[in-house]
């Protein structure tokens, strides 16, 4: 099932849509957070803002821009 797809099955109700997504952009949110790590800081801290960005992008997507999901995830993970 596409990205795009389980977002639409997740604004439909299916919450289970949305735990798949979590879990298959985790390891992208991961990485973006290694980049901004701060010695001293709190690795744990940057992964959760990024799957806030995350979330935010799954409720705020819009097909009809034509782009795809994965590439306005990583925009919303990096802000």
């Amino acid at each position: 099932m596409t990205d795009e797809q389980l977002v639409e099955k997740f604004r439909m109700g299916n919450k289970s849509a949305l735990d798949v997504l979590l879990n298959r952009f985790k390891p992208m949110v991961k990485a973006k957070a290694k980049a901004y790590y701060v010695a001293g800081g709190d690795s744990e801290d940057l992964i959760q803002e990024g799957m806030l960005g995350l979330l935010s992008a799954v409720r705020t997507f819009d097909p009809a821009r034509d782009v795809l999901f994965r590439t306005y995830a990583e925009a919303c993970v990096r802000k």
